[in-house]
């Protein structure tokens, strides 16, 4: 899409400027989304006056929060998240495996796992194997201390689940992991693993049930989480 008076360098100085009024480096999140612009509420863009540039600035949860309020990321990686398989479907490939606005998927699959006292849900393909969170890839340490992760075919390719790859590749070196793959993996793979991460959002966070049954250790997710710092 044309950018209008906007191209990489002035997004970048926008971006940077938000920062800078916002008086924090550290433990913040820098969100920004394209719009075509203000328009007549149509499903055409054409009658948009100009492309127009969001950035936000904002904290992440933290400390002691209310009764029935998700606990922020923090403590989340201390005391680690339940998950729930959830009836969601996955979205077509084309939003698969774009970042956009179109969000009533992922909200409705939080929701159900919500419900339940979960996190973000897991999601099952229409043949049967896992797909993603709500907003996170999903990972797993099987007994044989391989770490397996689904494609990106028909998901999000997320930078977290990335990252993780390359902090790996060290842990393999060192003898923590026997390898790092991509695999095709079904909902009792998950059930019956030795770990499970949640990754998404650049944390990595640890699931110590999923759909009520425990999960072991964080032998993996917690070195995973110090090197992405």
């Amino acid at each position: 899409m044309p950018l209008g008076p906007y191209n990489k360098e002035s997004l970048r100085k926008i971006i940077l400027a938000t920062l800078a009024v916002a008086g924090k480096r550290d433990g913040v999140f820098v969100r920004y989304w394209f719009s075509v612009g203000r328009g007549d509420f149509s499903v055409s863009p054409k009658h948009c006056l100009e492309p127009s540039f969001f950035v936000v600035v904002h904290g992440a949860m933290t400390g002691s929060v209310p009764a029935g309020v998700m606990p922020g990321k923090s403590e989340m990686k201390l005391t680690g998240v339940k998950e729930y398989f959830v009836s969601v479907p996955t979205k077509p490939k084309l939003l698969a495996n774009i970042k956009s606005n179109n969000y009533m998927i992922n909200a409705l699959c939080c929701m159900e796992s919500s419900a339940k006292g979960g996190y973000l849900g897991i999601q099952i393909d229409q043949d049967g194997n896992v797909a993603e969170g709500a907003v996170a890839n999903i990972a797993i340490i099987t007994k044989e201390k391989i770490f397996r992760t689904p494609h990106f075919d028909n998901i999000l390719a997320g930078t977290t689940v990335r990252r993780c790859f390359a902090i790996g590749e060290q842990m393999v070196k060192q003898g923590t992991l026997r390898k790092m793959e991509f695999a095709t993996l079904k909902p009792d793979d998950v059930r019956n693993a030795e770990e499970v991460i949640s990754l998404g959002g650049g944390h990595i966070v640890p699931v110590i049930a999923v759909d009520d049954k425990p999960i072991g250790t964080f032998c993996v997710a917690m070195p995973l989480e110090r090197g992405s710092r």
